[in-house]
Parts: C-alpha cells; sequence; structure tokens
C-alpha cells in the first residue's frame, strides 16, 4: 500500500474507511495502521489514533514515521511521559529523524525537565543547520557538476571525448 496524502476532513474519513477495509483484509499492515493513525489524528479522535499507531508500532517496531506520529498524538492529547518514551525510543531508532528531537524536547520541557528539553531542542537546531548546510552544499555541487560535464562536452567536441551532462543535455 503506498503512502496516502491527507487534505481536508473529508478525504480523511474517507481514507478512514478505506484503511479499515484494508486492514479487515491483512491486519497485520503495519503501513495501514500508521495511516489509519494519521488519519484519526486529522480528524481530532486522539483516542483511536493511538489505538492505530499502537498497532503500527506493535507489527513493526522499527515504524519511525509510527512512533513519530504516536508521540506528536501523545503530546496533543497531554500524555507527556508517554509522548518522552515514545519520542526517546524514536531518537535512538533514527537519530536524524527531522522533528524528533524537537518534540522530544518539548515533551521533556512539558514534564519540568528544563534542562534536558532544552539540550533536545538546541540539538535539533544544530541538526537543522547541518541540514540546510548538506542541503546547500548539494545544490551546489549539482550545479557544478552540471557545468563541469558541459565543460567536458565542448571541450570534447573536436576529438572522440564526448561527455553527456547528467541532466541529460550533452
Amino acid at each position: 500500500m503506498g503512502e496516502v496524502r491527507l487534505k481536508g476532513l473529508a478525504n480523511a474519513d474517507a481514507a478512514v474507511e478505506a484503511l479499515k477495509a484494508a486492514i479487515a483484509i491483512d491486519a497485520h499492515h503495519a503501513v495501514a495502521q500508521r495511516m489509519l493513525g494519521i488519519a484519526y489524528r486529522r480528524l481530532g479522535k486522539g483516542p483511536d489514533a493511538i489505538v492505530a499507531l499502537e498497532a503500527a508500532i506493535a507489527i513493526d517496531p522499527a515504524d519511525a514515521d509510527a512512533r513519530y506520529e504516536l508521540g506528536s498524538v501523545l503530546l496533543d492529547q497531554q500524555f507527556f511521559q508517554a509522548a518522552a518514551e515514545q519520542l526517546q525510543i524514536l531518537v535512538e531508532l533514527a537519530p536524524l529523524h527531522p522533528k524528533a528531537r524537537l518534540s522530544l524536547g518539548s515533551a521533556l520541557m512539558r514534564l519540568g525537565q528544563t534542562k534536558q528539553g532544552r539540550e533536545m531542542l538546541e540539538a535539533h537546531h544544530r541538526l537543522q543547520e547541518q541540514a540546510e548546510e548538506i542541503n546547500r552544499i548539494r545544490r551546489a555541487l549539482r550545479r557544478d557538476e552540471g557545468e563541469a560535464c558541459r565543460s567536458l562536452w565542448v571541450l570534447g567536441c573536436g576529438s572522440v571525448l564526448v561527455v553527456s551532462g547528467s541532466d541529460g543535455h550533452m
């Protein structure tokens, strides 16, 4: 089953019905359980979302997206300790998850663990800055690679050397 994009509550209602039907056929489909949890959360049905997301994690304990969603809905429902536990597992499971430390920091702050919460929030910001720098370097490398390939092609026109660019142009 592919990823489902939920836009608007009408789509979330339809998604819930379709996902329930899929789960009736295969109750051990972790992605369907996760997507059901996300749809329930979108509809404001936190307790139902928690049940579906816990089912997804029971099927696939390494599903980082299900753990993030469960931690988020637990935060929404003000179950801060349970949220912190799930989000801590997520940080260990997927240390580069883009929002794990941000959400864990929020849960810890709400539990009154301000020092640990602040550390998580600072770690989140450092990871964000590093990700932005990596993306900037990737864009520059792609641009430079394209320029280098075009230059090689121009140099090779008079001889046997013909190199096409990675963008499909020569």
